[in-house]
């Protein structure tokens, strides 16, 4: 809960598998590491900072399965697989790890057409069962951080684009 604050910058992305496989990457380029736009986390960072927000700039290791990453005990019978598949993802870099299924994806198009990407993500208390990570105290953190997230990225792209 100390982190619900920070502006989670991703500026470095890896384990795409299939989508540079299809692309017609050789074996030995699958799931290596992609990498967001440096303008635009200098840019992210400096308006984060500009309002005191705390900063971190994270890896974000692609998954295909996000239920499995999320809640491992729940799998069965592969439970230590994917344990064990995080715990070596995760000790590969001295960063803080983030998971999702967009932003590899999403950085290996940008280097593929030679354009900007990177992303922001929120940290959030997700509940298993049915309570949504928008209720009570934690809730109502997330939905003001969602506003800042909202004009922090709008702030950062207009800087970039006027060249501030």
């Amino acid at each position: 809960p100390d982190n619900l604050r920070d502006i989670n910058i991703i500026d470095e992305a890896n384990n795409l598998y299939g989508l540079m496989r299809d692309s017609g990457l050789s074996a030995s380029q699958l799931g290596q590491s992609l990498f967001a736009s440096p303008l635009l986390v200098d840019s992210l960072r400096h308006q984060a900072e500009s309002l005191f927000y705390p900063v971190q700039l994270m890896i974000c290791h692609h998954v295909e399965d996000y239920h499995a990453y999320n809640y491992p005990e729940l799998i069965g019978e592969r439970t230590d697989n994917v344990k064990s598949l995080i715990n070596i993802l995760e000790s590969s870099t001295q960063k803080n790890s983030a998971w999702d299924m967009e932003t590899a994806a999403l950085f290996w198009r940008a280097t593929q057409f030679k354009k900007h990407a990177v992303t922001v993500l929120q940290s959030l208390i997700k509940h298993r069962g049915e309570m949504t990570p928008y209720e009570g105290e934690y809730g109502r953190i997330a939905t003001e951080m969602e506003q800042v997230f909202g004009q922090l990225i709008l702030d950062s792209l207009v800087a970039v684009s006027v060249g501030v």
